[in-house]
């Protein structure tokens, strides 16, 4: 029988070759949206064309508003920016809605513009998600080595890997690896370092040896910043789709609208986004133009009195008349469900209502840790959504009925 003999083509082999080579230098300044986990098939070019397109930009550093509540993070960032790896780990913590992923957004935007570093934004649940598949299949070592050899790794809500104990045991290889190799690290918490304890010690030793900034709930100035903000991007993404006559308004009308959002409306900057919104809907919808009385009009459900003075006291005597029990009871030491489930509803009023910091809450209500009021927030809002009953005056009443009556003794205060 006759000997086979295979040969190869030189210019096909040649041409491997120089992929291969593109391929290994090409730089890794990569994003992960939620569904990719980084190391399965690329999609098509029109898949990925149809995802940057539906994808929201990521925020850069020149839309920041800055203030007193954020001005510790933002010098950090850019000091990271400037100097990659001179501050690292750095970490940014604080109550959701203070812009803690606006500035990690900003951090990857500005440093990926430098072609020679390899930036990698991922949220924790990404990273866990992407670990898991990884070690359930043989993808270990490409995992590796894409988290391992990168110049800046940027990870969002680290809260997020508390008691997951092999996905600590990779992160924290993984931080001393950077660390070793003078990278740069950037993290996001939303809460305090005291209160991370669910990463264990010997990582949250690691992620505190850098700096950390903490991040509290925008003052009043800052709050007309942003609220100034959201009304220009507001206009600006009409102005690509219709005509913005009737949100046309005089400087004096807008700074009106401005000042009475940012004074009347409570809660982070989220909520303030939505109230603008709200506002420009209704303008859209009437043809109005902007101006106080359309803003009183359009967020009166949620905007709180010009007479009000709603602080912790006001939130807790509220609670304590609806629920008949003696003032100062939630300030107590009990646990049981009578006044437990009053005590989590005034946290997340005050969350609501006030400018009060998880910590002011929870020293407020019985000297209670940080920790306890996001449990307390999170409770509620699973009531919220199942329509749960909590037991008021002794008897059984629905979630939503019970708030309705605490708010309108609010509206009464003042």
């Amino acid at each position: 029988r006759p000997a086979l003999a295979f040969t190869v083509d030189p210019a096909l082999a040649r041409r491997a070759r120089d992929n291969s080579v593109l391929a290994a230098r090409a730089p890794q300044n990569h994003a992960f949206s939620p569904a990719s986990n980084g190391i399965s098939k690329t999609p098509e070019p029109a898949s990925r064309d149809e995802k940057a397109r539906r994808r929201r930009p990521f925020q850069t550093l020149e839309t920041f508003v800055a203030g007193t509540s954020n001005r510790m993070a933002l010098t950090g960032v850019r000091a990271t920016i400037e100097h990659p790896g001179d501050f690292s780990p750095l970490l940014l913590w604080g109550p959701p809605g203070t812009g803690k992923t606006h500035l990690l957004e900003a951090i990857w935007v500005a440093l990926r513009r430098d072609r020679r570093l390899h930036v990698l934004f991922v949220t924790a649940e990404q990273f866990t998600t992407m670990f898991l598949a990884a070690l359930h299949g043989r993808g270990l070592p490409s995992f590796r080595q894409k988290f391992r050899s990168i110049d800046v790794l940027l990870i969002d809500d680290i809260q997020f890997f508390a008691q997951k104990k092999a996905t600590l045991v990779e992160l924290q290889h993984t931080v001393d690896v950077l660390h070793r190799a003078g990278k740069q690290l950037v993290l996001t918490a939303d809460r305090a370092p005291a209160d991370l304890m669910g990463l264990g010690n010997e990582l949250l030793t690691r992620i505190t040896g850098g700096l950390s900034c903490g991040l509290q709930l925008p003052d009043i100035a800052t709050r007309r910043g942003l609220v100034a903000r959201f009304l220009s991007e507001a206009a600006s993404r009409l102005s690509r789709t219709e005509n913005t006559a009737q949100l046309t308004s005089s400087a004096h009308a807008l700074d009106a609208v401005i000042d009475w959002i940012a004074e009347r409306v409570p809660g982070d900057a989220r909520q303030l986004r939505g109230a603008v919104n709200q506002v420009v809907a209704l303008a859209r919808a009437q043809g109005r133009p902007l101006c106080r009385s359309l803003a009183q009009e359009a967020l009166a459900p949620i905007a709180v009195s010009a007479h009000q003075n709603v602080g912790l006291e006001e939130i807790e005597r509220a609670v304590c008349d609806v629920f008949g029990l003696q003032p100062r009871s939630l300030q107590s030491d009990k646990r049981s469900k009578v006044i437990a489930q009053p005590r989590m509803l005034a946290m997340w009023l005050a969350r609501k209502y006030t400018p009060a910091v998880y910590a002011e809450i929870g020293n407020y209500f019985g000297r209670r840790s940080h920790s306890t009021v996001i449990a307390a927030q999170k409770k509620v809002r699973q009531w919220l959504e199942s329509d749960s009953v909590v037991h008021l005056a002794g008897t059984d009443c629905p979630i939503t009925e019970a708030l309705q009556q605490v708010e309108a003794r609010l509206r009464q205060t003042g």
